[in-house]
């Protein structure tokens, strides 16, 4: 089996997860309110760690709402926000992963992760 192949030991950051709690929405997709339901959000791709019956590693995801959320995964097809959403999806990934790995670090610089 070629290495890249291989299933691999999930990344697990409980304290990033939890410090999602009370963040804004990071992702601010198309139709985003910036709502109160952040949560880390994996993403969805066997290269970030997915496999069957494992989600993506912690450290491959973004602080996002569930309208956000909703919206990557595909629940959302079929409606303007998805029309606006999925030409440019990979901009609003790299977008909001790279705007979730500043504001980690933002929190562990100031203590407030540690």
């Amino acid at each position: 089996m070629i290495k890249s192949l291989q299933k691999k030991h999930p990344i697990r950051l409980p304290k990033v997860l939890k410090a999602a709690e009370g963040q804004e929405c990071l992702a601010n997709f198309p139709g985003c309110q910036g709502g109160y339901d952040v949560a880390f959000r994996h993403f969805n791709e066997g290269w970030a760690g997915k496999g069957a019956g494992q989600k993506a590693d912690d450290c491959a995801g973004f602080y996002g709402c569930q309208h956000c959320e909703n919206l990557y995964s595909g629940l959302l097809m079929n409606t303007p926000d998805w029309e606006l959403f999925k030409p440019d999806q990979y901009f609003y990934l790299i977008r909001a992963y790279y705007n979730t790995v500043r504001r980690v670090i933002e929190m562990i610089q100031s203590g407030d992760l540690k």
